[in-house]
């Protein structure tokens, strides 16, 4: 057991280096940009957070396109006079510098038109040439974002799936190890069996979601999944939730969490949530005597495809500890249990939980990513096409305003030739 042991350990150090080194290769170029926060709306005013930079009459930009003029700066706070219609504005929502005051274009394309303080036209003529120039450059600007976005989800979901393949064959020591213990005590070891309760039953799950959006519908089909896997189960349910998302989502269909931890960013920090989640299982069953414990999770298929799955890790399956207990020993040289075959088979089970909480997390982040490059290659699909059609119009637009100086300086030349013309 030693000697595969540290073998399974040097295959995963040897996976996490070989994951590390691609990770510090892999660099992207990120634009910073200031946010802040909307506190309140009130009839035209906005009071917003978080943009201690903001400049005295600087463009805010908000939700929905609408757009705002900080006027009162505060030390904590800004007043911004809001143009255009705000009723979709609510305090929380994201509000953006643009570092420029507002401005309007000038020139001959402008002349007999109707337009806004933003240059955007009112009297129904079509677009103004100042405005759609605006209207690409903000749409390359977000193109860029959405592309860097879909470069890192691509690589996020290659450091999952290895540190999966990795577990693998720690996985497969830990179930040779459960092996040999029940081939030494039996499958039907008294701590294995489920122990009778006089309370109510209680069924314990742990469900994995995401803190960020722009992920489609993941958390709406795993808390879904969960909440219908729950129902059929005759029990109290106790759930913990990973991710503010999907706390959200279960918090809404009636279903509140005892506990929600945030959702691991890297696959180091699998490890340590994977700790936190068996303290907090294992203290709520010591308190309240939970029956059973599942976990519920989003698992990748091929390309963005994932599928919700629900797993029961307590107690253990009876059939599968009866075929491990009669699965023959790979080699000749059999194992000896060190410590008494008890203690390290509560040891082994405690690890065969850490295997499949870190499985579940790594299956459910790879998957995360997946539906976030989903979503994010559709979006630059969509701005290409807006892109098309916006260079499209601009350079019809363009051309119609050069066509019509074309013919001012025709109908100029020919006035001025019959002028001359001697009569």
């Amino acid at each position: 057991m030693s000697h595969s042991g540290n073998k399974v350990h040097a295959v995963l150090d040897a996976t996490f280096a070989r994951i590390s080194q691609t990770t510090e290769a892999f660099s992207l170029e990120l634009t910073p940009r200031d946010a802040g926060t909307i506190v309140t709306v009130s009839t035209g005013i906005a009071k917003v957070t978080g943009l201690p930079n903001v400049g005295y009459e600087e463009l805010l930009e908000f939700p929905g396109g609408v757009f705002g003029i900080a006027f009162n700066i505060d030390e904590n706070e800004i007043g911004v006079v809001l143009l255009g219609d705000y009723w979709h504005l609510h305090a929380g929502d994201e509000v953006q510098r643009t570092g420029r005051v507002m401005d309007v274009a000038v020139g001959d394309g402008l002349l007999g038109r109707i337009i806004d303080p933003l240059g955007r036209p009112l009297d129904g003529a079509g677009p103004v040439q100042a405005s759609l120039r605006r209207k690409i450059v903000g749409a390359g600007d977000l193109q860029s974002v959405v592309r860097t976005m879909k470069a890192i989800a691509a690589s996020s979901i290659v450091q999952y799936e290895n540190s999966v393949l990795a577990l693998a064959d720690y996985s497969r020591t830990v179930e040779l190890g459960l092996t040999v213990c029940l081939q030494r005590l039996g499958p039907e070891a008294s701590f294995l069996q489920p122990s009778p309760s006089s309370g109510p039953r209680r069924i314990g799950a742990v469900v994995f979601g995401s803190d960020q959006g722009l992920v489609g519908r993941f958390n709406d089909v795993v808390s879904e999944h969960a909440i219908r896997t729950l129902t059929e189960l005759s029990g109290e349910p106790q759930v913990w939730a990973v991710g503010e998302r999907v706390h959200s989502h279960l918090m809404d269909a009636g279903l509140p969490p005892l506990e929600v931890f945030h959702v691991p960013t890297s696959v180091k920090a699998i490890t340590p949530l994977i700790g936190r989640i068996l303290l907090a299982s294992e203290t709520q069953h010591a308190d309240s005597e939970t029956s059973e414990l599942h976990l519920i999770y989003n698992r990748p298929g091929s390309g963005a495809v994932y599928a919700p799955v629900s797993q029961r890790l307590l107690p253990l399956d009876a059939a599968w500890i009866g075929e491990l207990a009669r699965r023959p020993w790979p080699t000749k040289n059999l194992p000896e249990v060190l410590s008494g075959g008890t203690v390290t088979l509560r040891s082994l089970i405690r690890e065969y939980l850490f295997v499949s909480l870190f499985r579940a997390c790594a299956e459910s982040l790879a998957s995360e990513n997946a539906s976030r490059l989903a979503a994010m290659q559709r979006a630059d699909k969509n701005i290409d096409e807006l892109l098309i059609d916006l260079n499209s119009t601009f350079h019809r637009l363009r051309q119609s305003n050069i066509d019509e100086e074309l013919f001012d300086v025709v109908s100029g030349f020919e006035a001025l030739t019959d002028i001359r013309l001697p009569s």
